[in-house]
Parts: structure tokens; sequence; C-alpha cells
């Protein structure tokens, strides 16, 4: 795979920023890192190459997931966090199924943002993954792992609770 080093080295880096006390420098290079991720996975990645791409993208302690879930709870992130879950979005959209193995583990961290980040705009960039990772897993073995249904009952109760979520601009839900 063209770039399979740097995947995990830009990895590793996004990881690192978060052991820095400047968070909004290490916030602006998580952003740029972020997108580097993605140019490698989405249009530097041969078909061959997608398993390889899951393994280390979603590996429990270094992965893109484990990022989203360290910085659920730092606001100056947003854009980092964003770009992530448009990155995520867009690498489901290519690999199509062969998300199963790790449809569990977006389906969690995207409820963990939408429930915990107090940011808006974070929230409603969860909504796309979501419905993406329940389109490619429908009719899977993977419906009482995902429970749907507690996700529904929780982003319901969510979305009626008093807001105390931070506008961060206008956002549309498709």
């Amino acid at each position: 795979m063209a770039g399979s080093g740097s995947l995990e080295a830009r990895l590793s880096e996004l990881h690192a920023l978060l052991a820095e006390s400047d968070h909004g420098h290490g916030a602006v290079e998580a952003h740029n890192l972020v997108a580097d991720i993605a140019q490698i996975c989405l249009r530097h990645t041969a078909e061959r190459d997608v398993a390889y791409c899951c393994s280390v993208l979603f590996q429990e302690s270094t992965g893109i997931t484990a990022f989203l879930r360290k910085t659920v709870t730092l606001d100056q992130y947003l854009p980092a966090k964003v770009e992530t879950l448009s990155f995520l979005l867009a690498f489901l959209e290519k690999i199509g199924r062969k998300i199963q193995p790790h449809a569990v583990e977006v389906k969690e961290v995207c409820m963990a943002v939408f429930s915990r980040d107090r940011l808006s705009r974070v929230k409603c960039a969860t909504f796309p993954v979501l419905k993406k990772v329940l389109q490619l897993t429908i009719h899977s073995q993977l419906g009482d792992e995902l429970r749907v249904s507690d996700m529904v009952d929780r982003m319901f109760l969510e979305l009626t609770m008093k807001s105390q979520t931070t506008a961060t601009g206008l956002v549309s839900l498709q």
C-alpha cells in the first residue's frame, strides 16, 4: 500500500498532539493530520489494501476512533473532530460492507460524541456517519450488537432535553 507507513505515522502524530499542553496549536495541526489521513486512505489506497487500512484506522488505542473518544470534551478540536467524522463518512462510502467488523465501534464512538460533545456542529456531523453505518449493516448479523432501538431512544432523549450544546453555526440535518 502506498503510504502505509505514513498512515501509522500520521495517526501516531495525531495522538501525540493530545499530550501537548498547547491545545490551540494542536487543534490546527490535528485538522491537518486528519486531512492527510483522509488523503492516504481515500486517494492512495488500492482495493486490496482496505483491510490493512481498516486495521490501522480502527486500532483500539491509536486509531481514528480512539482520537475521537479522546477529544470528545476538548472544544478546541472542533475542526479536527468535524473533519474526522467527514472522513469516516467518506471512508465508509468507499469500503462499503467491509466496515462490518468495525461497525459497532464506529457506532459507539459516534454515540459517545453525540452524547458528550457540547458543540452542535460536532453532534450534527455524527448523523450522516450513523446513517451510513446502519445502511451498510442492514440485514447483517450485527442487529443485536448495534442495539439500534437503544440508540434511537438515546438520541431522542438527547434531542428533547433542554439544549446544553454550544451553537457553532447553522448546520442542516439531511
